[in-house]
C-alpha cells in the first residue's frame, strides 16, 4: 500500500463520506497521512490521504486573463454625483 502525498495548497477532492465529491484545498498535513481540508462550502474537515484524490487540472481560460481593453478604473469618466458637491 502507497501512501498519498499532498501539500499544503494542493486542490484534492473528497472520496468517501459526507462531502464526498466536492472539491477542497489542503491547509494543514498532519504526521502518518493526515489532512486538514477546507471545503468550497467552508468546511474545515480531517482525512487521510485515502480518502483524497488530486483534483483534475482545470484548462486555462480567456475569463482569468486580464481584461486590457477595458478602462482602468482612474481612467474613467468621472461623473457628477447628487449626493456631492463639485
Amino acid at each position: 500500500m502507497s501512501t498519498t502525498h499532498f501539500f499544503v495548497g494542493d486542490e484534492v477532492v473528497i472520496r468517501y463520506g459526507l462531502h464526498q465529491g466536492q472539491k477542497a484545498t489542503i491547509i494543514k498535513t498532519i504526521p502518518a497521512d493526515g489532512f486538514k481540508v477546507k471545503t468550497d462550502a467552508g468546511y474545515v474537515l480531517f482525512y487521510s490521504g485515502k480518502g483524497l484524490e488530486m483534483a483534475p487540472a482545470l484548462e486555462p481560460s480567456t475569463s482569468s486573463l486580464p481584461a486590457t481593453s477595458a478602462p482602468s478604473r482612474r481612467d474613467a469618466k468621472q461623473t457628477p454625483s447628487p449626493f456631492r458637491k463639485g
